[in-house]
């Protein structure tokens, strides 16, 4: 109808398998079985199995069994998924799914669309696993909704990209509907927002070309009807009074910090705390270098040489404005950067093109960037090797900072 013709909706190389496949999925496989949980797994368990009683998704532990919602509808599916067992590894197979649905979006969506430089890279891709599963290791192996957020963002970035190559709208309203789950998947899923926000000017540019034809009302409103998908799932089950009366329990009670306390997060990150573990403190800071390298060389050379300018740009707004998007949460621990997953995994991939031979020369700014490198290692091992609970048991350096007490001589 549109004149245009039809596209693949997955390329021929999307179900092609490399050796970084087998590896991510091996060690995503292996850590489902040995690796720690996050610290809210009894928490919302609990919740997900009172709730068939409750007939609503209901906070167990707080603000007197007040609705989840409009966040809860993550914790039905798992009330449903609990009917089968209980068993962690059972409870937590979904989230193993969402790590290799992740890589996979990665690996082939993502970096394809981030140009030629990126695509045809080995260390751009392995540096992408590599972030990818420094954050979901130690941040998304447990029943928090942060691994489900993650991959919400990756889609409504990649049908947002869809429609902008295309010059389509459908893929646009399918980002709308997936952004507006990943928006209520938790307070963290506002960082879905930026995926929409950083491509504004593109998606003018497609509804001005179809209004002459279509009109402005044509356009929009089914667009706008896409995201009230959430609505549903969000009063399936109570009413708007409960909704409200819900919130006001929450912010009286709290915890309900304003936004110009985020730097208590960053506070936790350095503490010597599972909540400022070597392995959380190494994945944030290292995504925070990749996303400077990326920025300094793009303000420098106008974009990273090989890179395609669109996408590329649009990564890195939407990792800037999910950190921004993060002030605005309620509360402020450190396992709410397991949303960075996905992104970090991308960014990587970008950093790595900037680094390397043909976009930076300078021996200067390699020794800058190795020094950094190094700077950032030792601050992170600069505290415990610690995890939550019964995770804890047995670890090494768990109550100490890593050390090697191996003696050297001349």
């Amino acid at each position: 109808a549109d004149g245009r013709r039809h596209k693949r909706f997955l390329p021929q190389r999307w179900w092609s398998l490399s050796p970084l496949d087998g590896v991510v999925a091996a060690v995503l496989v292996w850590w489902h079985f040995v690796g720690a949980n996050t610290a809210d797994d009894g928490y919302i368990l609990t919740m997900a199995r009172v709730s068939e009683s409750a007939g609503y998704m209901a906070n167990y532990y707080r603000w007197f069994g007040t609705p989840e919602a409009p966040f809860g509808w993550y914790y039905d599916l798992l009330a449903v998924w609990a009917n089968v067992s209980t068993t962690s590894v059972w409870m937590r197979l979904p989230t193993l799914l969402m790590g290799l649905a992740c890589w996979w979006v990665i690996s082939r969506e993502v970096i394809p669309r981030l140009g030629s430089a990126v695509k045809h890279s080995r260390a751009a891709a392995w540096t992408a696993a590599g972030l990818f599963l420094a954050f979901w290791l130690p941040l998304n192996n447990g029943l928090r909704p942060e691994p489900i957020i993650a991959l919400g963002i990756l889609l409504t970035w990649c049908s947002v990209e869809r429609g902008v190559a295309t010059s389509r709208l459908l893929p646009v309203a399918i980002a709308i509907i997936i952004g507006a789950l990943t928006l209520f998947s938790g307070p963290t899923g506002i960082a879905a927002v930026g995926a929409l926000l950083v491509a504004i000017g593109p998606l003018k540019t497609i509804v001005a070309a179809h209004t002459s034809r279509f009109g402005y009302l044509a356009l929009l409103a089914p667009i706008a009807a896409a995201g009230t998908v959430a609505i549903f799932l969000i009063f399936r089950d109570q009413t708007l009074a409960a909704e409200l009366q819900a919130s006001s329990f929450k912010s009286a009670i709290g915890p309900s910090l304003a936004w110009f306390d985020e730097h208590i997060r960053y506070s936790r990150l350095f503490t010597t705390s599972p909540d400022g573990s070597v392995a959380r403190r190494f994945a944030v800071l290292t995504l925070l270098l990749a996303l400077a390298v990326a920025v300094a060389m793009s303000l420098r050379k106008g974009r990273i040489p090989g890179t395609a300018l669109g996408p590329s740009r649009r990564i890195i707004g939407i990792t800037i404005i999910s950190f921004l998007a993060m002030m605005f949460t309620p509360t402020k621990w450190t396992h709410h950067f397991g949303v960075f997953a996905g992104l970090a995994g991308s960014l990587g991939a970008l950093a790595a093109v900037a680094i390397s031979a043909v976009a930076m020369r300078s021996p200067r700014n390699r020794a800058v960037f190795t020094a950094a490198v190094l700077f950032l290692t030792a601050l992170s091992f600069a505290t415990v090797n610690g995890w939550w609970y019964v995770s804890n048991f047995g670890v090494p350096w768990s109550n100490d900072f890593p050390e090697y007490k191996f003696g050297f001589t001349t």
